[in-house]
Formats: C-alpha cells, sequence, structure tokens
C-alpha cells in the first residue's frame, strides 16, 4: 500500500469516528428533549444512519471504484480477507 493510499485510510477513518462520535453524543438528547422518546428511538435513529452510511459507502465503492470491488472479491474468494 502507498503511502497516500494510507493517508487516505487514516483520513477517511477520523471522519468517520468523529462523525460517530458526535452523532452518539447529540443524538441521545435530540431523542429525549425534542421527540420526547428517550426509550427506543435513539438506537432506532442510530442503527438506520449507520445501515444508510454503509450502504452509501459500498454503492459509490462499486460506483466509483469497481477495480477495487473487484479486487476485495478476488481476495475474500483467495481467502486473504
Amino acid at each position: 500500500m502507498s503511502i497516500w493510499a494510507a493517508i487516505a485510510v487514516l483520513l477517511l477513518w477520523m471522519f468517520q469516528s468523529t462523525n460517530q462520535a458526535v452523532v452518539g453524543t447529540i443524538l441521545p438528547y435530540y431523542c429525549k428533549y425534542v421527540f420526547h422518546n428517550d426509550s427506543w428511538m435513539y438506537s432506532t435513529l442510530y442503527l438506520s444512519e449507520t445501515i444508510v452510511l454503509i450502504v452509501g459507502i459500498l454503492y459509490q465503492l462499486d460506483k466509483k471504484y469497481p477495480a477495487i470491488m473487484k479486487e476485495l472479491a478476488e481476495r475474500e474468494a483467495c481467502g486473504e480477507l
């Protein structure tokens, strides 16, 4: 892996971790004081946001970078992942 790929992965990981920390901190208060529901609303919203994020990333990878997806599938078939 080149140094630029490692830097890109590190930056994406930092942005994603920061996003999850902010959402995980603010969402419970938002659900409690705006929706007046602090029992099940938080976990449902957090789960749906995480699913949308993962699906969006996979969709973008598949559309913009099919070679990456092909290589990942080949590595998985060989048992490298």
